[in-house]
């Protein structure tokens, strides 16, 4: 019978009252893009995750190869997916994994392991919870390529651009809203051009370039129509200058920005990373849905 190996490192920092943090031990392989590649023996390599708040499990290799791995929020990552393979002795390959239950406990191996860590510098010191799934052959986990938006010290969203590839084509804003609901998510808002620009900056989806749909709708047009407020040559263009954004999510509050749009009562778009008023029938090549963080 082939031998497996079980073990639990502990420490004694409580993420609750209740509930240790521990280090379930296994033979294995873990799949997935590593945060850090270190040159440790096996104990050290598990202890550096265990410490690590942000640490989130730890694959060893004899050669005393250590691969220490963090949660993904998409910080210039796209999608993936580490997955835990359960090996025999034979291999010698461990794969640490952080977890936390109460003291004296272990978990139920036949379901999903649960964990959490501390988002220190991102997310004002956020306790964020994640889970590993149990398969066939051991365990699986997916990270999703999202950017966090903090909007005061207990209030996080994650924002994330889909494609419109992922739903046949381009979306025009009621569709992209739809869209947003089949993944559980919302159609976001934003708090301004300082969100945007941390967007432009985080997101594995270029912002310049591509045109997305935000939650938003305005009606200050006058009297429904545009003025002319810019002529050059032979070219006459119908601006109107957006004052007032009413966003749909139920987080974002109505905030004042001077935009341009080609048409009264517009839709909130971002094109070529400028937010802009639109037609909501046009189509667009994506749409930041979000979700909050609880």
């Amino acid at each position: 019978m082939p031998r497996l190996l079980l073990v639990f490192l502990s420490l004694s920092l409580p993420v609750s009252c209740k509930n240790i943090l521990k280090m379930m031990i296994m033979y294995g392989t873990l799949t997935g893009k590593p945060s850090k590649t270190l040159s440790l023996e096996r104990d050290n390599c598990v202890s550096t995750c265990l410490n690590d708040k942000e640490c989130i499990a730890a694959f060893w290799k004899p050669k005393d190869n250590c691969q220490t791995y963090r949660i993904v929020l998409g910080y210039q990552e796209p999608d993936q997916i580490i997955s835990i393979k359960k090996l025999t002795a034979s291999q010698q390959n461990i794969v640490a994994v952080k977890t936390f239950f109460p003291s004296g406990t272990c978990p139920n191996l036949n379901t999903v392991i649960n964990g959490s860590v501390t988002i220190n510098k991102r997310m004002n010191n956020l306790n964020l919870a994640y889970s590993w799934k149990k398969t066939e052959t051991g365990w699986t986990m997916s990270q999703s390529s999202s950017v966090v938006f903090s909007r005061g010290a207990n209030f996080h969203l994650c924002g994330k651009l889909y494609r419109s590839e992922q739903s046949n084509g381009g979306f025009t804003q009621p569709e992209a809203s739809r869209y947003c609901g089949t993944v559980n998510r919302k159609l976001l808002g934003t708090t301004g051009s300082g969100e945007l620009t941390f967007l432009r900056k985080s997101t594995p989806v270029s912002v310049d370039g591509f045109s997305f749909w935000l939650g938003g709708t305005s009606s200050n047009c006058v009297n429904g129509k545009c003025n002319v407020s810019f002529q050059n040559s032979d070219i006459i263009l119908n601006l109107c200058y957006i004052q007032k954004i009413t966003w749909s999510d139920g987080w974002s509050l109505t905030t004042v920005e001077v935009i341009k749009s080609t048409v009264a009562n517009p839709c909130i778009a971002v094109v070529n990373g400028e937010m802009v008023g639109r037609s909501c029938n046009e189509k667009m090549k994506g749409a930041l849905c979000g979700w909050k963080i609880t």
